[in-house]
């Protein structure tokens, strides 16, 4: 939250090496936390390296659980590592499943929660769709979501950074949460 990823990431090399431990034996939970922390320091390498193996390549987008922001989160942060490397084919693949799973739990009167939807704002920002985030993080908003702190330093909202309407919503829920 306070955006010291490069430090996380380098504490848990520097453990990893130390302890000598195979990161292939590591339970699927701690791949997927370690293949994140890779991802968001921009190691993309490294995190599709943990997370491809513990997650499809090609996502049926019927067997995503949307309600399940933690799952979204890995898939889309496997997508941000494939887009690092420049495989935005598989990146694609990635993030239209989630689309494809949020729109239809959305269709049957669900996926509307303030992380959902903030959830899927991200999404469209990744897929170059701004415009259509911005609108669904407005959503997010009117349904309560004000989980900047969280999002502050993640750069997969960074093609929202110079957008007015972003910023302007960043410092609303700023303000309400200083007063």
């Amino acid at each position: 939250m306070q955006g010291r990823f490069r430090e996380l990431d380098e504490h848990q090399r520097r453990y990893i090496a130390a302890t000598g431990v195979n990161l292939r034996d590591l339970p699927r939970w701690m791949q997927f936390a370690l293949g994140a922390g890779h991802a968001i320091c921009g190691d993309s390498t490294k995190a599709i390296e943990l997370l491809e193996p513990v997650m499809e390549r090609k996502p049926d987008f019927r067997l995503i659980d949307s309600q399940n922001d933690l799952s979204l989160e890995f898939r889309q942060l496997l997508a941000y590592a494939y887009q690092g490397v420049g495989r935005s084919a598989d990146a694609e693949d990635q993030l239209s499943a989630i689309d494809q799973a949020l729109q239809s739990t959305h269709d049957q009167g669900f996926a509307r929660s303030p992380g959902a939807l903030a959830r899927w704002a991200v999404n469209d920002a990744m897929r170059g769709r701004t415009t259509e985030g911005l609108a669904r993080l407005q959503q997010a908003y009117d349904a309560g979501w004000r989980d900047v702190s969280m999002i502050r330093h993640d750069p997969r909202w960074a093609r929202f950074a110079n957008e007015p309407a972003y910023q302007a919503l960043i410092q609303r829920v700023d303000a309400e949460i200083t007063a």
